[in-house]
Protein backbone atom coordinates (compact mmCIF):
# COMPACT_ATOMS: atom_id res chain seq x y z
CA UNK A 1 0.00 0.00 0.00
CA UNK A 2 1.29 3.45 -0.91
CA UNK A 3 -0.14 4.92 2.29
CA UNK A 4 0.51 2.31 4.99
CA UNK A 5 2.45 -0.89 5.68
CA UNK A 6 -0.33 -3.25 4.59
CA UNK A 7 -0.21 -5.20 1.35
CA UNK A 8 -1.63 -3.19 -1.54
CA UNK A 9 -4.12 -5.24 -3.53
CA UNK A 10 -6.39 -2.45 -4.77
CA UNK A 11 -4.83 -0.92 -7.91
CA UNK A 12 -5.82 2.40 -9.42
CA UNK A 13 -8.10 1.43 -12.30
CA UNK A 14 -6.93 4.32 -14.47
CA UNK A 15 -3.11 4.33 -14.27
CA UNK A 16 -2.52 0.80 -12.93
CA UNK A 17 0.66 2.22 -11.37
CA UNK A 18 -0.11 2.39 -7.64
CA UNK A 19 -1.77 0.08 -5.12
CA UNK A 20 -3.65 0.56 -1.88
CA UNK A 21 -4.84 -1.85 0.80
CA UNK A 22 -8.27 -0.25 1.14
CA UNK A 23 -10.62 2.41 -0.15
CA UNK A 24 -9.72 4.43 2.97
CA UNK A 25 -6.02 4.59 2.02
CA UNK A 26 -6.93 5.28 -1.61
CA UNK A 27 -9.12 8.19 -0.50
CA UNK A 28 -6.35 9.54 1.75
CA UNK A 29 -4.05 9.73 -1.30
CA UNK A 30 -6.67 10.76 -3.86
CA UNK A 31 -5.87 14.47 -4.04
CA UNK A 32 -2.14 13.85 -4.57
CA UNK A 33 -2.69 10.93 -6.94
CA UNK A 34 -5.23 12.75 -9.10
CA UNK A 35 -2.70 15.52 -9.73
CA UNK A 36 -0.79 13.24 -12.16
CA UNK A 37 -2.84 10.06 -12.69
CA UNK A 38 -4.41 11.12 -15.99
CA UNK A 39 -1.12 12.59 -17.24
CA UNK A 40 0.57 9.27 -16.46
CA UNK A 41 -1.86 7.47 -18.78
CA UNK A 42 -1.43 10.02 -21.58
CA UNK A 43 2.32 9.75 -22.09
CA UNK A 44 3.75 10.10 -25.55
CA UNK A 45 5.43 7.02 -26.98
CA UNK A 46 8.87 6.16 -25.66
CA UNK A 47 11.30 8.02 -27.98
CA UNK A 48 13.81 5.14 -27.96
CA UNK A 49 14.61 1.99 -25.95
CA UNK A 50 17.21 4.07 -24.07
CA UNK A 51 14.65 6.54 -22.70
CA UNK A 52 13.14 6.23 -19.22
CA UNK A 53 10.08 7.97 -17.84
CA UNK A 54 11.01 10.57 -15.25
CA UNK A 55 9.32 13.37 -13.41
CA UNK A 56 10.20 17.05 -13.61
CA UNK A 57 9.38 19.71 -11.04
CA UNK A 58 10.17 22.80 -13.16
CA UNK A 59 11.03 26.09 -11.52
CA UNK A 60 8.99 27.92 -14.17
CA UNK A 61 5.74 27.89 -12.22
CA UNK A 62 4.19 24.90 -13.99
CA UNK A 63 3.19 21.87 -11.96
CA UNK A 64 5.10 18.57 -11.99
CA UNK A 65 5.09 16.69 -15.30
CA UNK A 66 6.34 13.44 -16.78
CA UNK A 67 9.33 13.60 -19.11
CA UNK A 68 11.38 11.15 -21.16
CA UNK A 69 15.06 11.09 -20.13
CA UNK A 70 17.69 9.57 -22.41
CA UNK A 71 19.83 7.11 -20.41
CA UNK A 72 23.03 6.46 -22.33
CA UNK A 73 24.68 3.05 -21.89
CA UNK A 74 28.38 3.21 -21.01
CA UNK A 75 30.95 0.51 -20.39
CA UNK A 76 33.29 0.57 -17.38
CA UNK A 77 36.43 -1.25 -18.44
CA UNK A 78 37.82 -1.50 -14.89
CA UNK A 79 34.64 -3.06 -13.48
CA UNK A 80 33.71 -4.75 -16.77
CA UNK A 81 30.10 -3.64 -16.39
CA UNK A 82 27.58 -1.64 -18.35
CA UNK A 83 25.88 1.28 -16.64
CA UNK A 84 23.51 4.05 -17.69
CA UNK A 85 24.04 7.80 -17.53
CA UNK A 86 20.82 9.84 -17.50
CA UNK A 87 21.00 13.03 -19.54
CA UNK A 88 19.33 15.46 -17.13
CA UNK A 89 21.57 18.47 -17.77
CA UNK A 90 19.21 20.07 -20.36
CA UNK A 91 16.60 20.45 -17.59
CA UNK A 92 19.06 22.54 -15.57
CA UNK A 93 20.70 24.72 -18.23
CA UNK A 94 17.97 27.39 -18.36
CA UNK A 95 18.04 27.99 -14.62
CA UNK A 96 19.70 30.94 -13.00
CA UNK A 97 22.71 30.23 -10.82
CA UNK A 98 26.03 28.55 -11.40
CA UNK A 99 25.87 25.12 -9.78
CA UNK A 100 25.57 21.66 -11.31
CA UNK A 101 22.98 18.86 -11.14
CA UNK A 102 23.52 16.64 -8.11
CA UNK A 103 21.63 13.36 -7.61
CA UNK A 104 20.41 12.14 -4.20
CA UNK A 105 19.18 8.59 -3.73
CA UNK A 106 16.11 7.78 -1.66
CA UNK A 107 16.26 4.16 -0.50
CA UNK A 108 13.67 4.37 2.26
CA UNK A 109 10.24 5.92 2.72
CA UNK A 110 10.73 7.61 6.08
CA UNK A 111 7.02 8.32 6.61
CA UNK A 112 6.24 4.61 6.35
CA UNK A 113 9.62 3.48 7.76
CA UNK A 114 9.88 1.08 4.84
CA UNK A 115 12.80 0.23 2.55
CA UNK A 116 12.23 0.67 -1.16
CA UNK A 117 12.81 -2.16 -3.62
CA UNK A 118 14.03 0.33 -6.23
CA UNK A 119 15.67 3.61 -5.22
CA UNK A 120 14.42 7.00 -6.34
CA UNK A 121 16.98 9.50 -7.61
CA UNK A 122 16.16 13.16 -7.00
CA UNK A 123 18.43 15.50 -8.95
CA UNK A 124 18.62 19.18 -8.10
CA UNK A 125 21.31 21.82 -8.38
CA UNK A 126 24.12 21.09 -5.92
CA UNK A 127 24.03 24.53 -4.30
CA UNK A 128 20.42 25.51 -4.97
CA UNK A 129 20.14 27.45 -1.71
CA UNK A 130 23.18 29.60 -2.51
CA UNK A 131 23.56 29.85 -6.28
CA UNK A 132 20.73 32.18 -7.21
CA UNK A 133 18.25 29.43 -8.11
CA UNK A 134 14.63 30.58 -7.94
CA UNK A 135 11.92 29.16 -5.69
CA UNK A 136 10.39 25.98 -7.14
CA UNK A 137 6.59 26.40 -7.02
CA UNK A 138 5.94 22.94 -8.53
CA UNK A 139 7.20 21.23 -5.36
CA UNK A 140 4.93 23.27 -3.11
CA UNK A 141 1.94 22.93 -5.42
CA UNK A 142 2.34 19.14 -5.48
CA UNK A 143 2.93 19.05 -1.71
CA UNK A 144 -0.27 20.99 -1.07
CA UNK A 145 -2.21 18.39 -3.09
CA UNK A 146 -0.28 15.58 -1.44
CA UNK A 147 -1.31 16.49 2.07
CA UNK A 148 2.36 16.86 2.98
CA UNK A 149 1.84 20.09 4.89
CA UNK A 150 4.93 22.19 5.47
CA UNK A 151 7.87 21.33 3.23
CA UNK A 152 10.96 21.44 5.49
CA UNK A 153 13.48 22.21 2.71
CA UNK A 154 13.29 25.42 0.69
CA UNK A 155 13.46 23.69 -2.71
CA UNK A 156 14.82 26.00 -5.39
CA UNK A 157 15.69 25.51 -9.04
CA UNK A 158 14.54 22.63 -11.26
CA UNK A 159 14.22 19.07 -9.94
CA UNK A 160 14.26 15.83 -11.96
CA UNK A 161 13.22 12.48 -10.48
CA UNK A 162 14.11 9.03 -11.85
CA UNK A 163 13.68 5.46 -10.64
CA UNK A 164 16.82 3.35 -10.16
CA UNK A 165 16.85 -0.44 -10.35
CA UNK A 166 17.74 -1.76 -6.91
CA UNK A 167 19.25 0.25 -4.09
CA UNK A 168 23.00 -0.02 -4.70
CA UNK A 169 25.31 2.90 -3.95
CA UNK A 170 26.19 3.46 -7.60
CA UNK A 171 23.08 3.23 -9.80
CA UNK A 172 23.76 1.44 -13.06
CA UNK A 173 20.28 0.92 -14.51
CA UNK A 174 17.23 3.17 -14.63
CA UNK A 175 13.56 2.20 -14.80
CA UNK A 176 10.39 4.12 -15.63
CA UNK A 177 9.03 6.08 -12.69
CA UNK A 178 5.64 5.02 -11.31
CA UNK A 179 2.81 6.79 -9.53
CA UNK A 180 3.85 4.90 -6.39
CA UNK A 181 7.26 6.62 -6.73
CA UNK A 182 5.49 9.99 -7.00
CA UNK A 183 3.78 9.33 -3.64
CA UNK A 184 7.16 8.44 -2.14
CA UNK A 185 8.70 11.66 -3.49
CA UNK A 186 5.87 13.64 -1.90
CA UNK A 187 6.64 11.91 1.40
CA UNK A 188 10.32 12.86 0.96
CA UNK A 189 9.60 16.53 0.28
Amino acid sequence: CAMCLSKGELRCTRCQSISYCSKRCQKADSQCHQLLCTKFTQQSARPSPQHRLGLEFPDSGAGPRFIWIHCEAKYDEDEETVYQVPHVKPYFEHASGSSYPMPRLIRRNLRLDRSLRDAIEITSRDAFLLDGSVHNPAVYMAASFGGVGDVPVNWMGPIVVLRVKGCSIDPNEYLDITMDDFRCVMDYF
